[in-house]
């Protein structure tokens, strides 16, 4: 049996924003910046048609910009910390179904966080919804580590902890099943003070 948290990626373990605006200058995709910030929208953020913004997405997803995102935050330092402590992670993210873009990464978290901090990943098709993966955790009671309020609400809903990385997108909602937090600092005090949390098996690894 293992504690087991398991995170979403970008925007919780890896910057995405930076590294995607960065890749369309690199290769001559004009984007309009700063945009609307409070947009979690790509095309509505940086003033681009919806199908532009899907093929950017798509194709900055899958490309060898996803070997170098760099760390979200404070991200390391806890996470690390929290690994010191036993706890094992299993991401779930909506990056790819390019099984080269999934390997650049597993190869950006394993270079950024070190070996070993997680058991398992979970790499969806871009934009994919997370409810077959979630249902394979329901009434675990597992932390669900997330930015994106559906997926923090729909963890709640499956029986999981969500803890949301808070950011101008979602920090107007409340549900009484999620906390917000600011930084990774703050979740791991609520993590490691809290005695009472379930361990989990996971088949196979």
């Amino acid at each position: 049996m293992r504690k087991i948290i398991l995170t979403d990626v970008d925007g919780v373990l890896l910057d995405w924003v930076p590294g995607f605006e960065k890749w369309c200058a690199d290769n001559n995709h004009p984007i309009k910046l700063p945009g609307a910030i409070n947009q979690r929208s790509v095309y509505r953020k940086y003033g681009l048609t919806e199908e532009v913004a899907t093929q950017l997405v798509t194709e900055y997803n899958k490309s060898e910009a996803m070997k170098s995102l760099p760390p979200y935050r404070d991200s390391v330092d806890y996470v690390r910390k929290l690994a010191a402590e036993g706890w094992k992670f299993v991401t779930i993210t909506s990056q790819t179904s390019d099984a080269q873009g999934q390997m650049y990464r597993m190869e950006n978290l394993n270079t950024v966080f070190g070996p070993n901090i997680f058991i398992k990943h979970h790499i969806l098709e871009t934009s994919a919804p997370k409810d077959d993966v979630l249902a394979e955790y329901k009434d675990s009671g597992l932390y669900w580590i997330e930015d994106k309020w559906d997926n923090a609400v729909l963890g709640a809903d499956m029986g999981l902890i969500p803890l949301v990385m808070r950011d101008e997108t979602n920090a107007k909602y409340f549900d009484y099943r999620i906390k917000h937090f600011d930084n990774w600092i703050q979740i791991y005090k609520h993590i490691s003070g809290n005695r009472s949390v379930p361990e989990y098996n996971i088949l196979g690894v």
